[in-house]
């Protein structure tokens, strides 16, 4: 091996060892930012409404109602989960001829931070409704 390929493969080590102490510097401190917010957060009112669930990460906690405040603010939103576990009204699912669709997501199909009235998936109803579907 000459002298030029000597060069070559210790600055391909270096530089593979500043990715590697990068990408442990980005991974510690997501790690630590995490950590921080599940424990400043632990015992919020999200925690009432959400029940921990090992196949789905977490379930609605059925028949629940509940204010929940936005963090540290003065903005606060209700919650009102149904007998089936879905946010909203009660539903009767026995009705004939009624569409039923179900909206899976995050917490912006949730809703989270504002009014059942105001989420996407109430909006939805009331479109289909008014078009008379």
């Amino acid at each position: 091996m000459n002298n030029q390929d000597r060069k070559h493969n210790s600055l391909c080590g270096q530089l593979l060892k500043k990715l590697l102490l990068c990408f442990v510097a980005v991974v510690s401190s997501l790690l630590l930012v995490e950590l921080v917010l599940q424990v400043r957060h632990k015992g919020t009112s999200v925690d009432r409404w959400a029940i921990p669930d090992k196949r789905y990460g977490f379930l609605h906690r059925k028949s629940f109602e509940q204010q929940v405040r936005y963090g540290h603010t003065n903005v606060t939103w209700k919650v009102s989960i149904n007998s089936l576990g879905f946010r909203g009204p009660e539903l009767d699912l026995d009705t004939p001829g009624v569409l039923r669709v179900l909206l899976l997501g995050d917490s912006f199909t949730f809703g989270y931070g504002v009014e059942y009235e105001q989420t996407f998936g109430n909006r939805l109803e009331q479109n289909l409704s008014e078009a008379g579907i």
